[in-house]
């Protein structure tokens, strides 16, 4: 027989401080009124309806020629031509990096493969980009823009990152190829100052690449393809405005490592809808750089908004984190569906002393859920793991405020909540309303929280 769990009443301790100065729900409906003017001001891109035949300019098909110089010498020549679209007919188009330029479409027809080279030769040189939150040197993304506007990425064709653990996946945890030692040398060269231009890796250094890279860029459009099997982040933004990401399905097993699905690092006015993400890590996620970067550039990932996708498999559903040192605001997610098995937490954002940032106004409803077997539904957890590389004496104790979750649906959870924050730097405002948790194995941790507030909140455990 199943019991009901009265968490209302479990949780009065921790909601007993006064509302006064903090906003309800009604400020929660202001903001999803704003969330509708933020969708309808995001255009993506509009490129000249020019089209350019691939197979008509030396890009071949046949799976074996290596199309890297033509590819990107085709960018070239349109983007100063003014701008138009490359279509890729039905076959296999092997190539190293694409650089995308202004004004510049790439369109897959329906069988259509781009299919991406293991060899990290082909992915040099060197390009200025983020790597987990900070400045670097490194190889380029496989699709990789920098300070460009007006590009897509369109069609119904597949994107092959053709990642697997004899290549990119493989350096993750094998000493052999220096990964271990060399992102401790990224985070002492942001812990201790030293510029961009003296961070240079790549070669020998095996910090994977991402498979999508827009930096600095705007207007972009990605809609309709499949992404697969990417080193590691699939589709990252940094320091890009203006973005539509729509019916794209993305595709790792569940054991490749960091393979996130989308992360937008300070970035703003970004809709992600009608998405499929089966992955091996976080799936839609928020980051603004890692530490001194993040601080120093101080500039928020907000006016995100994400609807209508379906999670199939992840490690978290909607994160924000753990490189948020520029903070992120003004984040929606609705109409979303997780149906993973192995989920580890549904909703999370995650810090640290050595991080920093202020995370507020962060919006979620109507979500049905199916399993969150790894941990809890909500996880605001701000002790997330900081490397001794990463310490530099001083703490700057991370902000959370004002995150509004209504209209849930869990069938179940390891474990409701888990909120932890500092006793000075409390997280504030957290309130949840129409949740029902079907079956949880523990309790909720709930520690260093000002302003809990539980409105038909329902959680069941069926072994008792």
């Amino acid at each position: 027989m199943k019991k009901l769990i009265f968490v209302l009443l479990l949780f009065f301790n921790f909601s007993c401080d006064s509302q006064n100065g903090y906003p309800g729900w009604k400020y929660a409906e202001k903001k999803w009124d704003e969330a509708d003017k933020i969708e309808r001001g995001i255009t993506g891109s509009k490129l000249p309806k020019i089209t350019f035949n691939a197979l008509n300019h030396k890009i071949f098909s046949d799976g074996r020629t290596m199309n890297t110089d033509n590819i990107n010498s085709l960018i070239d020549s349109i983007s100063k031509k003014g701008g138009g679209q490359i279509n890729f007919s039905a076959g296999v188009y092997l190539t190293g990096g694409i650089i995308l330029k202004d004004n510049v479409g790439i369109h897959l027809q329906e069988g259509a493969v781009i299919k991406f080279s293991q060899d990290p030769i082909d992915y040099t040189p060197n390009v200025l980009g983020h790597w987990e939150g900070m400045e670097i040197y490194n190889f380029r993304a496989f699709i990789y823009s920098n300070s460009v506007k007006n590009i897509s990425i369109t069609g119904s064709g597949v994107l092959d990152g053709n990642a697997g653990w004899d290549n990119w996946w493989g350096w993750s945890r094998d000493n052999l190829h220096k990964m271990k030692k060399n992102r401790p040398r990224l985070m002492e060269y942001n812990r201790t100052g030293v510029s961009a231009e003296d961070r240079n890796f790549g070669l020998g250094y095996n910090l994977r690449p991402n498979f999508i890279q827009f930096y600095k860029s705007e207007n972009i459009t990605i809609k309709g393809v499949t992404l697969k099997n990417s080193p590691m982040w699939f589709i990252h933004t940094v320091l890009s405005n203006n973005i539509i990401i729509d019916d794209v399905k993305i595709y790792a097993p569940y054991e490749s490592p960091n393979t996130d699905a989308i992360d937008l690092e300070s970035s703003k006015n970004i809709l992600v809808k009608n998405c499929i993400i089966d992955v091996g890590d976080d799936c839609i996620t928020m980051k603004s750089g890692r530490n001194q970067d993040g601080r120093r550039i101080n500039i928020p990932t907000e006016n995100v908004i994400a609807k209508d996708n379906i999670i199939k498999n992840g490690r978290g559903g909607l994160t924000i984190g753990s490189e948020m040192s520029g903070g992120a605001n003004n984040i929606f997610m609705k109409n979303c569906q997780i149906n993973s098995k192995k989920l580890n937490r549904a909703f999370r954002i995650k810090g640290s002393e050595v991080r920093g940032g202020h995370v507020k106004d962060i919006f979620v409803k109507d979500v049905l859920i199916d399993t969150v077997g790894g941990g809890p539904v909500l996880n605001i957890d701000l002790h997330y793991t900081v490397r001794e590389a990463e310490r530099d004496g001083n703490l700057y104790l991370p902000k959370v405020e004002n995150v509004f979750i209504q209209d849930v649906e869990c069938n179940y959870a390891k474990q409701p909540l888990y909120l932890d924050g500092y006793s000075k730097s409390k997280i504030k405002n957290v309130r949840l309303k129409n949740i029902t948790i079907k079956d949880v194995a523990i309790s909720s941790h709930v520690k260093d929280v000002l302003n809990l507030f539980l409105e038909d909140f329902q959680v069941y455990n069926r072994k008792k």
